[in-house]
């Protein structure tokens, strides 16, 4: 991995952090607004409004379809580190439409990624994933950076960042555009994985609520196991695998259901294991998503598994 590309995957990852911030954040503001509404009152139009926002900013992707481009990169970024500054600011209004920003600037933003640099979408999701659960641990479960306490560091932060997307678009020219069609079934697997890890997988307190076992133990296990699967060698071994045969697709799809009923039915140490696999699991079938659509893009006959190792050695 060159050094231009280690750095636009720093910026992309801090970007999908903070869609992921802004997901939880958001879900949160709006259980206050309907729980006030139905059991505080007054009903109003602001309880189905917020809402509409929030699904009208989700479909925003697929409906505004945003062309490749270094440009569309660097615009978009720049909205997402500034609109994340709010997430920090203890107000509920505040919380709410900076998420929403966020959300909407970050979800275009995958978009364009996605045409103009796929090989950084993989790494960025480790990185949110791992900084996320950091910062969590950090802060006792609730993540450190969305106090208020926290706002002028992420001031910092921002600034550090803008400074981070102004070098990439200054030096890195290696970004091209993707020939490769992504379709809905592809968006609603992407979109599974998200739901199973934002609202579980990836959260140790979650894992040790559901396995009844010790957080303090699940916490480095979990950061352990995102992790590893940075490692170019192991990503490539599984891509390898997940590309050229079925079966061990199939495995996947069926394991990581059952590795998660396993986790909610029992307790102690055998549930936790189950979800730290279940965890690594999803994490294999996101490398398969996002690194395997990559291979429809080479018009040449299937690849063995020793060229495909090649293939996939050019791209880190």
């Amino acid at each position: 991995m060159t050094k231009s590309h280690l750095l636009r995957c720093l910026e992309a990852g801090a970007v999908l952090l903070f869609f992921l911030q802004s997901l939880r954040v958001i879900f949160s503001v709006l259980f206050g607004i309907i729980y006030d509404r139905l059991f505080v009152g007054p009903v109003d139009w602001w309880m189905v409004g917020s809402v509409l926002l929030l699904l009208a900013a989700f479909l925003l992707p697929a409906l505004a379809r945003p062309n490749s481009g270094r440009g569309w990169l660097v615009g978009l970024s720049v909205f997402v580190i500034a609109a994340r500054i709010g997430l920090s600011i203890n107000f509920a209004d505040v919380r709410y439409w900076s998420a929403l920003l966020v959300i909407v600037g970050a979800s275009l933003y995958l978009a364009v990624l996605l045409k103009t640099a796929s090989s950084a979408v993989l790494p960025a999701f480790l990185i949110a994933l791992a900084l996320d659960q950091v910062l969590r641990a950090a802060g006792h479960t609730f993540d450190l950076s969305l106090r208020q306490s926290w706002l002028l560091v992420q001031v910092v932060l921002s600034i550090l960042l803008l400074g981070l997307v102004a070098w990439c678009y200054r030096r890195d020219r290696s970004l091209a555009s993707g020939s490769v069609a992504y379709g809905p079934l592809w968006g609603l697997a992407v979109g599974g994985f998200l739901f199973v890890e934002v609202s579980l997988l990836s959260l140790p307190n979650a894992i040790a609520r559901w396995s009844d076992w010790s957080y303090l133990l699940i916490a480095p296990g979990l950061l352990l196991v995102t992790l590893l699967l940075w490692t170019n060698e192991l990503r490539r071994l599984l891509l390898a695998t997940l590309s050229e045969r079925f079966w061990p697709r199939l495995v996947v799809s069926f394991s990581l259901p059952m590795l998660m009923l396993l986790g909610y039915f029992s307790t102690g140490w055998p549930a936790a294991i189950a979800l730290l696999f279940a965890h690594v699991l999803a994490l294999v079938a996101l490398i398969h998503l996002l690194s395997g659509n990559q291979l429809a893009e080479d018009s040449s006959p299937p690849l063995s598994r020793g060229d495909c190792l090649k293939t996939r050695s050019r791209e880190w």
